[in-house]
């Protein structure tokens, strides 16, 4: 089907849509999102500790200055002139403006999916409210009065979305102009799009921020990369000189800045812990793990009594254990990695099977319950909308299982996926792929490298879940409805 022939014309966005939109968000999350008082966790007293510190020192660890948190979170309450004693009302004053940030990122990412993901005007309702009811979950709504880092990874990621999607969101060109495009590419004169050059500056530094939310989520930035490399491969040859090297810039520095994270990570210690968590709890725990690695890498078998306990009951205060994960630690778990795959396949599957069954539980609501007396209304609001997105979820892991779960989920995706190339929509598409990935690596990250707060750190996968499972069906009733409208 050619471009011109499309089964409805996408009418194009007047000026007013935007604002309203991002009105309605700010309004509706203003209304049911924030705690009466700001939300604290220990690592919440490690964050403000860290905003402590002077601006240069924060932004060297971009570069890969050691520090007990990534930056991005510290900097942002820094700029809020929260520090470590520091009073309920600077607090609150951050909970807003976390507010208004997310807020503002459901709102682009909501205008972003209903224009290039659904044809008709019903459709795109059914996104908002879509993204409406979502952004009152208990996987997004609740964070924002929390002091920590939940809320800027969620709204930093749905701007990098939107960004993608803007990065190649355009829509079908007639056939003229598009003939004209193909013979400019062949004759090797297409010119550099400066909006294609702005935006990739604007993803390079969200993405370094979203970066250094969390050093969990340096895997998912590396799946993006290698997403980035494949693209840059394909049009290598339809690209100018110009873009050729803004691309493969944008790519070094990319990992040059996660190449420096890693090592931060190391030097500062801050690795240790979830390392330690995940071999005390996961890995020595299983039948002969223990053994395996006192025999083949070192381990002092005198550590036999700590093994199932967490890094600070006991593992920090041995001087033996901290030399071996210094020398050898990192570097055994990849090798017990490597030759046992078998194990790699239980785990992975445990950790899938995991996030289909707690994302659906209340593990969640435990880091909002006051200290004395019921929960606030709006954790009741957020339980509420949560069983109601997750309720098709429940229904499939209670009837077949969470293996029938993540087929069917993975069929939905593939329809949705169809209905955009078919649009060519290869924005949405591909800020789709790079939802789904980090779906998946976050999921196997938190199994692999951590066993603490598994359901806090999974939080923004069981927000992409949700999001995987009911976008392709609006957008599937939405085509629907689109070929009717044409028949008609």
């Amino acid at each position: 089907m050619k471009p011109a022939d499309r089964i409805t014309e996408r009418p194009s966005s007047t000026w007013w849509h935007g604002p309203l939109v991002l009105i309605f968000f700010v309004g509706l999350r203003l209304l049911f999102v924030p705690a009466t008082e700001p939300v604290l966790h220990p690592d919440s007293y490690v964050y403000m500790s860290e905003a402590n510190q002077s601006y240069s020192d924060l932004l060297a660890s971009f570069a890969g200055k050691p520090t007990w948190r990534p930056a991005t979170y510290p900097l942002f309450l820094k700029l809020c002139g929260v520090q470590e004693a520091t009073d309920v009302n600077e607090l609150r004053r951050v909970i807003l403006l976390q507010v208004l940030i997310t807020s503002f990122a459901f709102a682009v990412f909501s205008l972003a999916m209903a224009r290039h993901g659904c044809r008709t005007r019903g459709g795109r309702i059914m996104m908002i409210c879509l993204l409406a009811l979502l952004s009152l979950t208990i996987f997004a709504g609740p964070w924002d009065g929390a002091i920590l880092s939940e809320s800027l990874s969620l709204a930093l990621l749905l701007i990098i979305c939107t960004a993608i999607v803007s990065l190649r969101g355009t829509r079908p060109v007639p056939p003229t102009v598009e003939a004209d495009a193909v013979e400019c590419e062949s004759n090797g004169t297409n010119a550099t799009s400066p909006r294609y050059l702005v935006v990739l500056l604007i993803l390079c530094v969200l993405i370094a921020l979203f970066q250094q939310l969390r050093d969990a989520n340096v895997p998912i930035v590396a799946c993006l990369s290698s997403l980035m490399v494949i693209y840059f491969a394909a049009r290598f040859r339809r690209w100018s000189r110009p873009t050729r090297i803004a691309t493969a810039l944008w790519l070094a520095i990319l990992a040059g800045l996660s190449l420096a994270q890693s090592r931060a990570a190391i030097a500062s210690g801050r690795a240790d812990w979830p390392l330690t968590n995940a071999l005390s709890l996961r890995v020595w725990q299983m039948p002969g793990g223990f053994e395996t690695f006192t025999s083949d890498y070192g381990l002092p078998a005198t550590l036999q009594p700590l093994v199932g306990r967490f890094v600070w009951d006991g593992w920090r205060d041995q001087p033996e254990y901290m030399n071996w994960l210094a020398e050898r630690g990192r570097r055994s778990y990849l090798q017990f990695l490597y030759s046992n795959p078998a194990y790699i396949w239980q785990e992975a599957n445990a950790a899938f099977r995991f996030a289909a069954e707690d994302a659906t539980g209340n593990e969640l609501e435990r880091y909002f319950h006051p200290s004395e007396g019921s929960p606030p209304l709006r954790l009741h609001l957020a339980r509420a909308t949560t069983d109601l997105l997750t309720l098709p979820q429940r229904l499939l892991t209670a009837a077949l299982g969470h293996h029938f779960f993540w087929p069917i989920l993975g069929c939905l995706i593939i329809l949705a996926a169809v209905i955009l190339l078919r649009e060519q929509q290869i924005g949405l598409l591909a800020a789709g792929t790079v939802l789904a990935l980090l779906l998946i690596v976050q999921v196997l990250t938190t199994m692999f490298l951590d066993a603490c707060e598994d359901s806090r750190h999974n939080v923004l996968a069981y927000f992409v879940m949700v999001l995987l499972f009911w976008s392709p069906v609006v957008i599937l009733i939405d085509d629907i409805a689109a070929r009717r409208e044409a028949a008609d």
